[in-house]
Parts: structure tokens; sequence; C-alpha cells
């Protein structure tokens, strides 16, 4: 399974069994066999902040959905959860609640309320999935009867909570085939830019029917200021901007924003640039998802553009399969 986020040094294998020998499985259905040989598979390769969250916490990782006859397994690797979220069982709300929660919610998108638990059975199976943080990091497993089919779920968004049941993160199912991100492996210099910024990373971009769903991990050489400078265009402007363009090579004129829908999605797109660290450069991760109305194939070869704070575009990249 692709992996996106920043690795730590050690993750913490947290598995069903191990609950279940500390009592916290009564009433879950527990797949015994390997859940991959079961059927269909969905997964979130990428995790963004959820659309009203504005604390410090930053999800990374990947999560796979694996669907057997009436049941399935959500396995999981993520990165920036949070840290209070540790062994003990003292939950805020109690075992039984959102609290350090990872879910299937009814909601089809992450730039909006992802409404409730989504579930076919009598009963919400949800709030007894906990998961648990060891030096930054969770990496587990677990089995429930949600009724669920992998297509019932396709498409939906999976919620990522903290310790006191809020919701900090979000991430779209999305089949194998889907999951395969394009992907703008490398940089140069915009063609007229003679500045100082030099941009290297990768950034992934994953198209579910006509949206794209942008991240990033180890971007870096970006503008640092943009960090905490106010953007001197406002919020709906290209300043910190990551966009993709009309353009199709990095040695002329990329064009304005690429996009198919009414108004321009690309503006309200930014990155953050950290200086802060142990980095000769800036880094910045993040998330992105853009409504383009345009398919993958048609994406595919565009530009991608970097721009620093003023909105200028330094670096180019080309989008590749």
């Amino acid at each position: 399974m692709l992996r996106v986020g920043i690795a730590a040094a050690c993750l913490a294998v947290i598995s069903l069994a191990n609950d279940c020998q500390e009592g916290e499985c009564d009433g879950n259905v527990m797949l015994q066999t390997d859940a991959s040989s079961q059927g269909a598979q969905l997964y979130v390769l990428g995790f963004t902040p959820y659309y009203n969250y504005d604390g410090p916490l930053a999800v990374t990782g990947d999560l796979k959905v694996s669907f057997g006859w009436k049941n399935l397994q959500m396995s999981w690797s993520l990165d920036g959860a949070d840290g209070n979220c540790l062994t003990s069982k003292a939950y805020p709300n109690g075992k039984v609640s959102n609290d350090c929660g990872i879910h299937i919610h009814v909601g089809m998108s992450c730039s909006e309320d992802a409404g409730g638990h989504y579930f076919l059975t009598s009963e919400d199976p949800w709030q007894a999935l906990h998961y648990r943080v060891d030096q930054g990091s969770t990496n587990g497993k677990y089995g429930l009867n949600a009724g669920l089919t992998a297509s019932d779920a396709l498409g939906h968004s999976v919620i990522v909570h903290d310790l006191y049941g809020a919701r900090i993160a979000c991430g779209i199912l999305m089949t194998e085939q889907t999951a395969k991100p394009y992907v703008v492996k490398s940089w140069v210099p915009y063609y007229n830019y003679v500045g100082a910024l030099s941009v290297s990373g990768q950034i992934k971009i994953q198209t579910i029917n006509v949206t794209q769903y942008l991240s990033w991990s180890d971007l870096k050489g970006a503008d640092a200021n943009c960090y905490t400078t106010p953007l001197p265009n406002g919020p709906a402007s290209n300043d910190c901007g990551i966009h993709i363009h009309i353009g199709m090579n990095c040695f002329e004129d990329a064009g304005d924003h690429y996009h198919a829908t009414p108004t321009d999605p690309w503006k309200a797109v930014r990155y953050v640039a950290y200086a802060k660290g142990p980095w000769k450069y800036s880094k910045s991760w993040g998330q992105a998802e853009v409504l383009t109305d345009l398919g993958a194939t048609q994406i595919l070869g565009h530009t991608v553009i970097v721009h620093d704070i003023t909105g200028s575009r330094v670096a180019c990249g080309i989008i590749e399969q």
C-alpha cells in the first residue's frame, strides 16, 4: 500500500487481537482470516484537515478497508493523530464514543460537513473503535459489522477524531485503480523566475470523478514566508499556491489555472512552508481537494506551478503517471 506522510522512527503495532485480550472486543465481529482474500478493498491514501478544524494536528498516512461477508476490517498507519490517545482507556466521553476514533461517515467530501457515521446495521458499530498513538504514530487494525459493502462505502469520507471526539482529519475511500495517484516527481524554476527559491519533492494527485486530491509530504524549498505572514493579495489569490495550469511544458508560459468549472477553484489552494526544525530548506506537507470538473486523463501531462508569498510563479513540474 502506498504511504503518504512522514515516516516515523518506529511504529507501534497495535492489533485487534491485543485489544481483545484486554476485554475490549465484546460485541465486535472480528475477521479471523486474511481480509485481503475475502473480497474488495478500498483505500485512503491521504488526509486533509477536517473542513472546520483549525487546530495544530496534521494527520498523514494511509488506510485500507477490506470487505468480507457483512463484515469489514479497517487497517491504518498514520502519523500526526492526537498524541493524547495513548494506551490509557480513560476516554473523556467513555469507551463507546468518538474519542480517538477512525470512522467511515455518510459524507462524500472533505470540504463540508461529513454527517454522521455510515452504517446499515440496527446500531452504530463505530464508537467502539479507538486508535492508540505511540511516539507520534498509530498502526493498527479493527474489524466490525457495519452492514456495508465496498460499493456502499466507495467515495465516502473517513474521519479521524482527537481525544475528545472532535473531527480533525478527513480522507476519501477509493478503489485501488483510482487510488493509484499521478505524481509530479521533479521541479525546475519557472521559465522566467530569477529568484533564490529551489523547490524539490513530490506531489501526488488522485482523481475521483471530476475532483482532484493533491497531497505532499516532503516538499522542500518553497517560500518560507508562507507560514505566518499574511497573504498580500488575500485568501482567494495565487499567494503560496500550488495549482494545475493549462500549459504542458516548463519552458514557456504555463497559462492560466486549469479547470472546467464556471469559477476558478485553484485560488483557495495553498501550501504552508515551515522554516523551523533541523531542515536546510523550508519544508511543507499538506493536502487539498479541488473540484475542477476535469477527469484524470485530462490533467495528465499538464504543469503544476508553485507560487511564492506574492503569487509569483517560482517552480514548475509535469503531472506523470
